[in-house]
């Protein structure tokens, strides 16, 4: 797990291309600071720099960028590759002679050997990097299926640069930081950025599952190109798999995969929310390690939300060396000021606040964590995946008008029928989804049903307009052809999972240079999960049914039968009691029309009536909040 960055001039450029990557380097050091390096070309066009977390091989031989066993490629490396000692046998016995014992050599000699698309098939693992062909005078930028590593790539006047996170950039002379409209749209509507753009107009992040190629003696900037090397909507329900064979092929597959992500050099332990997604990895640790795992969870000063005591109940049975963080109102606010530097693009998801607090402990124990990211997204863990289809259904007997009045019905509702049904759904927020699903039910489409049903914004108040493209990432003509929950579950994958989730657990862990892994998102599971038909991994209206069953027969029912929080936290009470006094600031009207995104008035509406206690919109003003406090910090404009 480490820091990339790198800079392509072009021939008439006077820009000092090492200098300038090892200064985009010098502000990731966050990210690995074990080591650095740099390198640059004997012409002068591409500089490369490294800031390392040494994870394989902890001696000086993993120094980064590396070259390739024949001298032919150089490169630099975020991430790891779980199955890189299989293929170092394989490229052994083609006549690779290794001088290290990192994935990263393994990396350059399998791309040497097979090329990069055939490396590529055949990796295991999360990561980005960047590889240059020092004959083809091609550089190369990849990243992995799920989008668990980061890699953002711009343009600079004539010159390209490229990096693990967007801060790097900054270091880059003349970037401009003008913010991107469609993107500050999209953040907008749906509380994160999502890939290929970036918050920034001059810089694009590139998709999970896609790689680039850069010609670096280009005479003139060319539009960069990215192309898909894998898609998870590729896969499709096999209809004639059973439930039986589902639960086999899936527990076969995750205990592999589990096994594969604990090879480490450092000490590794595990996030335990007391859910089902982190209980069934540590459960699949537990059975492998020939010791307690360490165990990490985090409490809520909110009883609703709180899930310590389930987590340690968990981790009592699996006898795991547990540690519990509770995190309460004035934890927030030592946090709050940090997240525009921690996530250096908007992201506006609260969970960021515990999922900071929990990386800093954590880290004070162990290098490796790993998390059970992925399984809503594979397994069928939300509960627009369960209604999906009641609603698609109520949309094509109900006619138009008749929906568009219920949903109308819905946005009237007084504050004491959301009171009412908070309290009836205790931890199942079953306001919020009612809500959801009321908002989505004038919907025509399933994109439109699922973007309904996502959306942080119900109104767009926004002072700058402009089109932006689709959420869902060209599934329209898919959708007609699947089970609606089964689309669901591949735009939350390609969307939500990558754009939000994965994005806040990397940019927290990795600001205290611990690595986080899910084995969850091997893809080998994820395929195989893609073939198992909706209707198995929801039946009986069960949510992720069939990991469920693999964890049953390891855990009691009674410490898993019972809805999830997450590592969640009251931000609404939050921001009537201690973040009150921070929020206001960035929300002063002043200092809304400084950023010129949001409307005013609609949010100094949204604020009333939060702080009256008449409606609950802490998701609409933490994005106002996220983006003021990111715009404020690094000075960005439209």
């Amino acid at each position: 797990m480490c820091g990339l960055a790198g800079v392509i001039v072009h021939a008439s450029s006077v820009r000092p291309v090492l200098a300038t990557a090892q200064a985009m380097a010098d502000a990731l050091v966050h990210r690995g600071p074990d080591d650095a390096g740099s390198w640059q070309d004997e012409r002068g066009r591409i500089a490369m720099a490294h800031r390392r977390l040494s994870i394989f091989d902890l001696s000086s031989a993993g120094k980064q960028p590396m070259t390739s066993p024949d001298g032919r490629w150089v490169g630099v490396f975020n991430g790891a590759i779980y199955n890189y000692r299989d293929l170092k046998r394989d490229l052994q016995d083609a006549g690779i002679v290794f001088r290290t014992a990192t994935d990263t050599e393994v990396l350059l000699a399998a791309v040497q050997c097979w090329g990069v698309g055939a490396a590529l098939a055949r990796l295991v693992g999360m990561f980005a990097f960047a590889l240059f062909d020092t004959q083809a005078r091609r550089l190369t930028l990849a990243r992995d299926r799920a989008g668990q590593k980061p890699l953002y790539v711009g343009r600079i006047g004539p010159d390209i640069a490229f990096a693990s996170e967007l801060k790097a950039f900054m270091a880059v002379p003349g970037f401009t930081r003008r913010i991107d409209p469609a993107a500050a749209r999209l953040y907008a509507e749906y509380g994160c950025v999502p890939a290929p753009h970036s918050i920034f107009a001059d810089v694009q992040h590139l998709r999970p599952g896609y790689f680039a190629d850069i010609d670096v003696d280009r005479d003139e900037p060319g539009e960069l190109v990215q192309a898909a090397y894998w898609s998870r909507a590729a896969f499709r329900p096999v209809p004639a798999m059973s439930e039986a064979d589902a639960r086999r092929g899936a527990e076969a597959l995750l205990a592999e995969a589990v096994k594969s992500q604990m090879i480490a050099d450092v000490p590794l332990g595990a996030f335990l929310s007391g859910g089902i997604d982190s209980t069934a990895v540590v459960a699949l640790m537990q059975e492998q390690a020939s010791q307690p795992v360490r165990t990490f969870t985090i409490g809520s000063d909110d009883p609703v939300l709180d899930e310590s005591a389930p987590a340690r109940a968990v981790a009592r049975h699996l006898g795991t060396d547990h540690t519990e963080l509770r995190v309460n109102g004035a934890d927030a606010l030592a946090v709050v000021e940090r997240l525009s530097e921690i996530y250096d693009e908007p992201l506006a998801d609260a969970s960021q606040i515990p999922t900071v607090l929990i990386a800093e402990r954590a880290r004070r124990h162990v290098t490796v964590a790993l998390t059970g990211d992925g399984g809503d997204e594979n397994f069928g863990g939300y509960t627009r995946h369960l209604y999906a289809s009641r609603l698609q259904r109520l949309s094509r007997v109900l006619p138009l008008f008749a929906r568009q009045a219920l949903a109308d019905i819905g946005t009237a509702l007084p504050r004491q029928a959301w009171v009412w049904l908070e309290h009836l759904g205790g931890p199942t927020r079953l306001a919020d989804k009612v809500g959801k699903a009321l908002r989505g039910l004038p919907a025509g489409s399933p994109d439109e049903l699922y973007a309904a049903l996502v959306r942080v914004w119900s109104v767009r108040p926004l002072v700058q307009s402009t089109d932006s493209p689709p959420w869902t990432g060209g599934m329209k003509g898919e959708a007609a052809q699947r089970d609606i929950a089964d689309v669901f579950m591949v735009l939350d994958f390609v969307g939500y999972l990558p754009n939000d989730v994965l994005t806040k657990v990397d940019r927290a862990t990795m600001a205290v240079a611990l690595e986080a892994r899910a084995p969850l998102l091997d893809h080998r599971v994820v395929e195989f999960m893609a073939g198992v038909p909706a209707e198995l991994k929801l039946r009986g209206g069960v949510s992720k049914r069939i990991l469920r069953e693999i964890v049953a027969s390891r855990i009691p029912a009674a410490l898993i039968d019972r809805p999830k929080a997450g590592f969640d936290v009251p931000i609404g009470p939050w921001l009537r009691g201690p973040l009150r006094d921070w929020a206001a600031a960035l929300l002063d009207p002043p200092a809304l029309n400084r950023t010129g995104m949001f409307e005013t008035d609609a949010v100094a509406r949204a604020w009333r009536r939060h702080q009256s206690g008449h409606a609950d919109l802490s998701a609409e003003l933490w994005c106002v909040l996220m983006f003021q406090a990111w715009a404020a910090r690094y000075r960005a404009t439209f």
